[in-house]
């Protein structure tokens, strides 16, 4: 009898080793599936630049406060970083910070300063450490680029979707000496998990009027954790994912049902469009509102660095408003993010406490991010940003269970699933998580400060090419 049983733990034990590899060698593929695309290059354009000697894994900095910081050094993957990206610590006065590299990355990296911002004096000396690899330059270059004076101005966020603004702003918009608004573009009533009984309309894209009337709400209430007000969070309620296609039309088309009423959300001003259709009639909303909140920053997606295109098409909207705006109630300047990276889906690298720093670019020169601008994020709006992704429908798994005392095979098999990855660290500690909300809530946001003039300029380049 002893030998059954202990032959049935050997074999559990066996079972569980073998689905930890399983699922670890699923992550790890999903990882290294685009490393060889991460080819892109910055043009950045800092206040300052430095040259810092790295001298027993120790470096001095002298910076004055308001200032985001980046060091720009070598480092080599070992071998193991091929397996767990490399990870750069940075240790200063007691505090420390960790980010991540990508999977085997070997070159130079941007390791982000915001260390700085914890420790009173400007002069320090950091001691930078690198674990599966090593920082083998013998020199690095110091960035320096000055923050957007971003205290008393107004802002507003433009957020493709339910959540986007979340995911990318929640800790800036939340920021008490900021006056925030924002505006969600489409209802959001597509996505991974359904709530009610989807349906495909014309175009055969399913769709899911409970998930849309649900993340509807989310737009405009969860903003109020961060102290946004009710009447200055909008949703638009534009169906999801007909954006290009609204562009593509223009005026004329279809467009009948779009914006849906049954959506909209705020007290939304009357367009200049009110006669007209389509994206006429988007553009005229996303004027009307920034007329009304006066901002002097808007927050939108980064046109060349986010992937998604139905993210480039809500900027390439608000682009078109501002243009349309009197010199007095234009925004000065733009602050683009990314929340679905070009080159991977696991960027931001490593765990929730990793820093965010620059996310790898795919091809060519990225012209809009010139200027990075690293928000740390105090303890509070971590937790306020973690409350509200999780409160955001569409980042956590909604099942109504089936079972009528016991669970159904397939509650069993996830359950088992979860307490694997949980047991045996997959993803690993250095290994970035698909989930968004492990992803997003993090001690810092990235954003790259762009002036308006030169968006416009650049957006009219683009179109007559």
């Amino acid at each position: 009898m002893m030998q059954i049983v202990l032959g049935a733990v050997v074999l559990l034990l066996g079972m569980c080793v073998v689905a930890g590899v399983a699922l670890f060698v699923r992550d790890w593929a999903l990882v290294v599936q685009k490393h060889e695309e991460r080819d892109g290059d910055y043009a950045l354009d800092p206040d300052h630049t430095q040259k810092v000697e790295i001298k027993h894994g120790q470096f001095h900095v002298d910076v004055a406060p308001g200032r985001t910081c980046f060091l720009e050094v070598e480092i080599r993957s070992s071998w193991l970083g091929w397996i767990y990206p490399s990870k750069l610590i940075l240790d200063c006065e007691g505090e420390r910070t960790r980010q991540y590299a990508g999977l085997g990355a070997s070159g130079s990296v941007y390791v982000n300063l915001a260390i700085l911002e914890e420790v009173e004096e400007a002069k320090q000396t950091i001691e930078i450490t690198c674990q599966r690899g090593s920082v083998i330059s013998d020199t690095g270059t110091l960035l320096v680029f000055e923050d957007p004076p971003l205290r008393g101005a107004s802002l507003c966020v433009v957020a493709p979707h339910p959540d986007d603004a979340e995911i990318s702003a929640f800790g800036l918009y939340s920021d008490p000496d900021i006056r925030a608004s924002v505006v969600t573009v489409t209802a959001g009533d597509r996505g991974q998990y359904t709530l009610g009984n989807p349906v495909r309309d014309a175009s055969g894209i399913p769709r899911d009027a409970l998930k849309g009337e649900i993340r509807v709400w989310d737009s405009v209430t969860i903003p109020n954790l961060g102290g946004v007000p009710f009447d200055r969070c909008y949703n638009l309620g534009y169906l999801d994912g007909t954006l290009s296609a609204l562009a593509e039309q223009g005026n004329k088309g279809d467009t009948e049902g779009n914006p849906s009423a049954t959506y909209r959300r705020g007290t939304i001003p009357t367009s200049e469009e009110e006669a007209a259709s389509g994206w006429a009639t988007l553009v005229g909303d996303l004027a009307s509102i920034f007329r009304r909140e006066q901002p002097n920053y808007l927050v939108c997606p980064h046109p060349e660095l986010d992937c998604y295109d139905e993210h480039r098409r809500a900027t390439d909207a608000a682009i078109e408003a501002v243009r349309r705006l009197e010199e007095e109630s234009s925004p000065s300047h733009f602050l683009f993010y990314v929340v679905h990276n070009s080159v991977t889906n696991f960027f931001p690298f490593g765990p929730p406490h990793g820093l965010v720093t620059l996310p790898p670019h795919a091809e060519g020169t990225a012209n809009l991010a010139t200027r990075p601008f690293s928000y740390s994020l105090s303890e509070k709006q971590v937790v306020k940003k973690q409350y509200g992704l999780e409160a955001m429908h569409e980042l956590r798994r909604v099942e109504l269970p089936e079972w009528d005392g016991r669970r159904s095979t397939r509650e069993v098999v996830h359950t088992v699933v979860r307490a694997l990855k949980q047991l045996l660290r997959v993803p690993t500690e250095t290994t970035s998580s698909l989930d968004m909300i492990d992803r997003a809530a993090r001690p810092n946001e990235i954003f790259f400060t762009v002036p308006t003039e030169r968006v416009i300029g650049e957006r009219e380049s683009h179109a007559q090419t």
